[in-house]
């Protein structure tokens, strides 16, 4: 089953190849009716109230308190692709989903999401991330939705090679290759389709959220992932790992100019030592300083 990748909003992750661009006639009908039916929420009063409601709350000015409801996941049961989706085509049917979300909040959820006129598309582009790859072994077939297990690139080190390993020549540079063909052309046939209805515009999101332990899951495997921080044999080989990742993180935003926060939450646990979360923030506080006010 086909799911939307879109967590966190309501958000077209990824863009498509060049040889997906393409929008059949009847696709095109059935976006534009969706694309009416968004336009006209759009232009309800309310939705101004709730724009100008945001701005006073991030003005710290006295309103009321402000509800928005993110299903996340849950979206691909609320708004299914082999339910609910009507288009044929693979890249019609992710602009399809994005939005009938938009029109399931308004009309379903009302709560305090606004919705601006707008459609927006990602660009197309490839995140190399750590070259480290997961490796999945699918458990639930046919359902992406079901657990899953992956086989982790150091699975058979043994613990004196793990703490030896070359952590530079191990964990490569992250890249982001974007393909401005493919994102020209879809952002040029989006126009066309949605001509006098809607404004389309670029707008990817590329965030560091959990990468850094997922990514350490998919090199070390789970288990050792909660044997490498909470056994103290192999303190330098976790300093390493965190300043390498840092480091070459903020080498990329500060490359591209990007503005910056470094958020680490979702603890469940800290194995009683609060000393391994101040020293992560020392080593961030470090690494970041190395690269901004050097």
């Amino acid at each position: 089953m086909r799911i939307d990748k879109g967590y966190w909003g309501n958000w077209i992750t990824e863009g498509w190849p060049i040889e997906e661009v393409k929008i059949s006639d009847r696709d095109r009908g059935i976006l534009q009716d969706l694309a009416k039916q968004f336009r006209e929420l759009c232009e309800r009063p309310v939705e101004k109230e709730k724009i100008q409601l945001w701005k006073d709350h991030n003005d710290l000015k006295e309103t009321r308190p402000l509800l928005l409801v993110d299903m996340e996941n849950g979206w691909n049961e609320a708004v299914r692709f082999d339910r609910d989706i009507k288009c044929e085509g693979y890249m019609a049917q992710d602009w399809e989903m994005w939005f009938r979300k938009e029109i399931f909040w308004a009309k379903k959820m009302q709560d305090d999401k606004p919705l601006t006129p707008v459609f927006y598309l990602p660009h197309r582009a490839v995140n190399t991330e750590w070259g480290i790859g997961e490796n999945k072994v699918e458990i639930g077939e046919g359902d992406k939705n079901k657990a899953y297990s992956w086989v982790a690139t150091m699975k058979d080190m043994d613990d004196e090679e793990f703490e030896n390993l070359d952590v530079e020549k191990t964990i490569e540079d992250p890249v982001v290759i974007v393909d401005e063909k493919a994102t020209n052309a879809a952002l040029e046939l989006a126009k066309e389709v949605f001509d006098g209805i809607v404004d389309v515009k670029l707008r990817t999101w590329w965030f560091w959220s959990s990468h850094i332990a997922l990514a350490y899951a998919n090199f070390r495997g789970q288990d050792g992932l909660l044997y490498d921080n909470t056994d103290n044999t192999l303190p330098d080989m976790n300093e390493d790992v965190i300043r390498t990742e840092l480091r070459r993180m903020f080498e990329k935003t500060k490359e591209n100019d990007n503005h910056v926060e470094v958020v680490l939450k979702d603890l469940h646990t800290i194995s009683n030592k609060p000393e391994q979360v101040i020293r992560w923030v020392q080593i961030a506080r470090e690494e970041m300083e190395r690269i901004y006010l050097a």
